[in-house]
């Protein structure tokens, strides 16, 4: 069985009162647990090994999506940084 282990060290989250930024860790826990549960992905990852540090800079969403929404597009950032 492949596993994939991801620890989040810190989660810099500026601009956000302390509400948004637990539905955002929430969302973006989520956002990862299920893009990581894919075989695809884990296939794409089972070949990386360590990966000390990734850098995702986000654009601010536009419009009246909810904390949610910059998570889960974090978390996809992530994953698409892992795999590229």
């Amino acid at each position: 069985m492949k596993r994939v282990i991801v620890h989040i060290d810190r989660l810099v989250l500026k601009g956000y009162a302390a509400g948004e930024r637990d539905e955002l860790a929430a969302a973006l826990g989520a956002e990862l647990g299920r893009l990581l549960a894919d075989p695809t992905t884990v296939q794409q990852l089972s070949g990386l090994g360590h990966a000390a540090r990734i850098r995702v800079n986000l654009q601010s969403p536009t419009g009246e999506a909810g904390p949610e929404h910059p998570g889960a597009a974090a978390a996809k950032a992530i994953v698409g940084g892992l795999t590229r």
